[in-house]
């Protein structure tokens, strides 16, 4: 039977290292967050319509990541520095580790009005097709953006699809105190 060590975490049985990525680390450790938004059944977004998130982390830096759905083709653009007036939807934030009460540091508002978008960092398509027969279709940003603390980012999912469609939009991210 393998030794175990007290400073690594090796295996009993297989005697193995045991590792987790370091976004499911900073799960254990209650600092991973999400916040998502569905249009409501029977009411999904007009074609040519937004579904618009600005984030605000506040003096930690944020690694973040989303996935964004459309129910026929559609497009995310992300923006830093976007202007905001003082409107918007405010979306709660839930920590994935559900037995520690640490709130986020980062504010997140569904549809405010936008006064300027900002510098332009990244654009996605989505195809899922158009018109009445469209099949949607998600898209998702895998690696990670880093975020600066006090700067407004704004993700914005125009539905492209000839018609209206539901969508839905979601980010998750984790926090350090150091990028």
């Amino acid at each position: 039977m393998p030794v175990v060590n007290d400073e690594l975490d090796i295996g009993t049985i297989t005697g193995a290292l045991n590792v987790i990525d370091v976004t499911h680390r900073e799960i254990h450790e209650g600092d991973f967050y999400s916040a998502s938004y569905k249009t409501p059944d029977g009411d999904p977004l007009a074609d040519n319509g937004t579904l618009v998130f600005v984030l605000t982390m506040n003096s930690r830096y944020a690694h973040l990541t989303s996935l964004m759905a459309c129910g026929g083709d559609g497009e995310i653009e992300v923006y830093e520095g976007t202007n905001i007036d003082a409107d918007g939807t405010p979306i709660t934030p839930q920590n994935h580790k559900r037995t520690d009460p640490t709130a986020t540091r980062m504010t997140v508002v569904r549809d405010p009005t936008i006064n300027a978008d900002g510098l332009f960092l990244d654009h996605k398509f989505i195809p899922g097709g158009s018109g009445p027969f469209s099949v949607g279709a998600a898209g998702w940003h895998r690696q990670e953006w880093i975020l600066q603390p006090t700067v407004n980012y704004m993700l914005r999912l125009t539905n492209r699809a000839g018609g209206a469609q539901p969508v839905s939009l979601s980010v998750e991210w984790y926090e350090e105190i150091n990028n």
